[in-house]
Formats: structure tokens, C-alpha cells, sequence
């Protein structure tokens, strides 16, 4: 239960959502990630987005947010393109897919990051508007995270003593993180081995060119099971590895380097990478290194090795296939005729009144499949009313928002078109369509 006050009103709001178990996260104010109590913040259309989920992963460092963040009604929405200037003033976009993009420095807006690690003042999204970050209120969302300025000299990634070096333990004169003064005469400098990325190993029998590798199934080009073997190749000095079936190794941790390990690739057919890297006994790592295997989970046999009966009984099934697809699309031809037949023309009356988006399929959609229609070959060449905004549709749209980009897109401080009907997009069909009607 929250109680949200916004302006002269108040909102009271019970927030229903699923409680995961989380896995260790390694934090610094220099590395920082979102307070687990502290970490909605508050949109008037779509409601509460919580940056602190568990398998968002959302890190703050000095040049930028990376990770998702949740919203129960719009889905995730990606931060990887918001970026920090150290000092906590936040620029740049996030992305939805339902949502489109959110400016984090809009004209009349912004974020920033506070010495406390608070967000704070409010980011803009064409299509929901205002996101409000407000510590002061329950759309509070705090990090661990520090501005640079906030920061011992120790940490705060700035040569402040001018010898070259910056911050413990590459500073001699630092003793620790919490030190405030770089040049301080405490401590004696660490070797260089502490500094120094991971050896490549040698050329060997099983690793032919030598370097950091990783091997799927023998080097297979495929298989049909979802868990494969991983050959691993490293130096002597890599101790720990961590391992992903993502590049930018969401979810991973540290673990013990062995040669060899079983692992389970991404769930559906197709190909899969699987990425690795490595680490000294000092935490410095080695290269990003990766392999590829495609997974088919459907097993067939090649038609090559296929008997005379066996190759009847496919072409029976595929003749078959064909046949109940023909039969699907003939009783769909009639449905589609028959609805072009019926709506042809827009309402007279009618206006633009909720975005659209790729994947919508209804009659508004038909409408503005009529509109772009009416806008040429420059716009919409294929000409095609379906009701359906399918990738056609979509760069119509983009082409429409691009020629119309001073009322359409520069409010936004946007430069390509984002192929989704919002608000200033609405606006600027509606306009037209009712100086077409004069």
C-alpha cells in the first residue's frame, strides 16, 4: 500500500507483485545498484516502475544505467543507453517496447542522482508521458551509487594529486578506498603483478593457435540437446571464470576455472552463443571470448538418408500441410474481402485518439493504414489496408513522422522516427485530417 501525492492530489495505490528470491549482488558506490526497499518510480499512465527487480540487474556507474526496469503494465524497459556524467546528472534515452523511448534530460525536465544516491525530478516518454522520481514521496528510488564530487579522493576516479595515477589501489598514496587524500605518503605501492590481465595460454594439441577459447561440444555445428560440454582454454595465472549466454554477462558470477564444464544453453531452437571470461587471482580479467552451436530440439532425419517409403510419407504430409493451409486461407479471404468492402473510408467525424504500435490488429489501425494511404507513394508505396500494424505499416509511419519531424519529433528532442503512433504524432494526422475535411 502507497500513498502518492502529486500536486493537489493524493493516490492511494496497493502495488501487487511477486516477491523473487535474490541472488548476491557485489555493489560500490562506484558500481552501484538499486536499494531494495527504495526503488519505484511513479507514472501517471502506466503506473509504478520498479528499477530494482532481480533479474533486471540495474547498475549505476559513472557513465551511465545499464540493466531493465519493470512495469506490471508496459513490461521491461532497457537502460542501457541512459548515461551519467559521474556527477549524477543523467542523460540520454530507455527503451520499451511498448513504450517507446523516455528522455531522462527533456526540455522542462531531468535526473539527477544526489549525494544521498536519490533520484531525483522527472523524465518524459512520448507515449506515457511524465516519469517522476521524487524521494519525498513513494516514487523513491535510491542507489548505492555516489557522485564523483561526493567521493574520497581515493575513489572517485580523479587524478587529484596529478602523478599520473588514479584511485587505491593504483595510487601508492592511497591506503584504502575511504582515503581523502591521493597524495598521502601511507602505504607502499602494490606490484604489478596485481595490475596485469590474465596470461593467454600457449599453443597446445587441443587449443592448436593458442589464447583464451571457449569450445562447445568439440566444436560441433549443432545438436539437439539443450545442454552441451564447454572446453575451456586459459593460462596458468586464471583462477576464476565466469560464464553467460549473454554478452554482457547478466546473471553470471565468478566461479572456480576448470577445463571442462557442462552447461544449458537458452531455451527454443536456433543459434545459441555462449561467452567466457577469466580472471587472475587479483580479480583482473582476461579477453571476452565465445562460441556458437545451433540447437534443434526437433530432431528429423536428413532426406538424403530417407528410404523410398519414407520419402512418400513426407511428401504426403507436406501435400497435406499445404492443403489444410490452403483451406485456412481460403475461408480467411472471404472475412478479409468482405471487412475491405466495409470500411474503405475514415469516419467523418472520426479522430486519433489511443496510440497504436507494431502487433496492433483493429479497426483504428485500418483507419490509419487509409490515412497513410492518402499520403502517397513517398509514405505508404505498398498500399496495403489489413487492419494489421505489421513492419510495413510501421516504416510508413517512421517515413511519416521523418517528413513531419518539426512537430512530430523535435518536441521530443528526437531525430528518426520511433514508428510508434503517440501523442504528437496523433496530433499532427488529426490536424491534417481535419484540414483535408475544410
Amino acid at each position: 500500500m502507497f500513498l502518492f501525492k502529486f500536486g493537489n492530489r493524493t493516490i492511494l495505490l496497493t502495488l501487487v507483485f511477486l516477491v523473487f528470491l535474490t541472488r548476491p549482488v557485489f555493489a560500490s558506490s562506484t558500481d552501484g545498484t538499486i536499494d531494495s526497499t527504495y526503488k519505484f518510480a511513479w507514472s501517471e499512465n502506466v503506473g509504478w516502475l520498479n528499477f530494482g527487480t532481480s533479474y533486471g540487474n540495474v547498475h549505476v556507474t559513472d557513465s551511465g544505467l545499464s540493466g531493465y526496469a519493470l512495469s506490471e503494465n508496459v513490461g521491461w524497459i532497457n537502460l542501457d543507453n541512459v548515461v551519467n556524467d559521474g556527477q549524477g546528472n543523467l542523460s540520454g534515452y530507455a527503451w520499451g517496447e511498448n513504450v517507446g523511448w523516455i528522455k531522462f534530460n527533456p526540455t522542462n525536465g531531468e535526473v539527477t542522482i544526489n549525494s544521498s544516491g536519490e533520484f531525483s525530478g522527472s523524465a518524459l516518454g512520448e507515449n506515457i508521458g511524465w516519469v517522476i522520481f521524487d524521494c519525498s514521496t513513494s516514487a523513491c528510488v535510491k542507489t548505492d551509487w555516489r557522485p564523483q564530487s561526493a567521493r574520497p579522493q581515493c575513489n572517485n576516479s580523479s587524478d587529484d594529486d596529478s602523478d599520473g595515477l588514479t584511485d587505491y589501489p593504483q595510487d601508492s598514496g592511497c591506503d584504502s578506498l575511504t582515503d581523502t587524500d591521493e597524495a598521502s605518503a601511507g602505504g607502499a605501492a602494490l606490484p604489478p603483478v596485481v595490475f596485469n590481465p590474465p596470461t593467454p595460454p600457449s599453443p597446445t594439441e587441443e587449443n592448436p593457435q593458442g589464447g583464451f577459447r571457449i569450445v562447445i561440444n568439440d566444436n560441433a555445428e549443432a545438436t539437439n540437446s539443450q545442454t552441451v560440454s564447454l572446453g575451456l582454454y586459459a593460462g596458468s595465472d586464471s583462477k576464476r571464470m565466469a560464464i553467460s549466454n549473454y554478452s554482457d554477462f547478466r546473471q553470471a558470477s565468478q566461479e572456480t576455472y576448470k577445463a571442462t564444464k557442462p552447461w544449458t544453453l537458452t531455451e527454443g531452437d536456433g543459434m545459441k552463443t555462449v561467452y567466457a571470461k577469466f580472471f587472475t587471482e587479483y580479480g583482473q580479467p582476461s579477453e571476452v571470448v565465445s562460441d556458437t552451436i545451433y540447437l534443434s530440439l526437433q530432431t528429423q532425419k536428413p532426406i538424403s538418408e530417407m528410404t523410398v517409403p519414407e520419402l512418400k510419407a513426407k511428401i504426403s504430409e507436406l501435400l497435406s500441410l499445404i492443403s489444410s493451409l490452403k483451406n485456412q486461407l481460403d475461408q480467411l479471404k472471404p472475412q478479409e474481402n468482405q471487412a475491405q468492402k466495409e470500411v474503405t473510408e475514415i469516419p467523418k467525424d472520426y479522430l486519433f485518439s489511443e496510440n497504436l504500435k507494431y502487433g496492433d490488429r483493429n479497426i483504428h489501425v485500418r483507419y490509419l493504414q487509409i490515412f497513410l494511404k492518402s499520403q502517397g507513394q513517398d509514405i505508404y508505396p505498398e498500399r496495403i489496408i489489413s487492419g494489421w500494424f505489421g513492419p510495413l505499416t510501421k516504416k510508413a509511419v517512421i517515413r511519416f513522422q521523418e517528413k513531419y519531424a518539426f512537430d512530430i519529433l523535435a518536441p521530443w528532442g528526437f531525430q528518426k522516427g520511433t514508428g510508434i503512433v503517440g501523442k504528437t504524432t496523433r496530433a499532427k494526422i488529426n490536424e491534417m485530417m481535419k484540414e483535408g475535411k475544410e
